[in-house]
């Protein structure tokens, strides 16, 4: 398991992970945590930054597009009607 660090200080920062971050922008983000938000207080900003894997793999999808998207054995199966269609092709 992984370990969590904990910090003895607050700080006014959150985490957002795993979002598919073609279509979530940070006024979304915006809309969706303001519904936290305790009574008098308030979301001074929100900013989306990638992290270093991110910016990876948005250079890897732009040229080989996106990459696991199906489970594997989704990946199988359609790698198996992609050959079986390809035989059945007329020429």
């Amino acid at each position: 398991a992984e370990q969590v660090v904990m910090v003895d200080q607050d700080t006014a920062r959150l985490a957002v992970l795993d979002q598919d971050w073609e279509h979530v922008r940070a006024v979304d983000l915006l809309v969706s945590l303001s519904s936290f938000v305790p009574k008098g207080g308030n979301i001074r900003r929100v900013t989306v930054y990638p992290s270093d894997y991110g910016i990876q793999r948005m250079t890897e999808e732009a040229i080989a597009g996106p990459q696991g998207i199906l489970k594997p054995e989704e990946e199988k199966e359609v790698a198996a009607e992609d050959s079986d269609d390809s035989d059945n092709e007329e020429v």
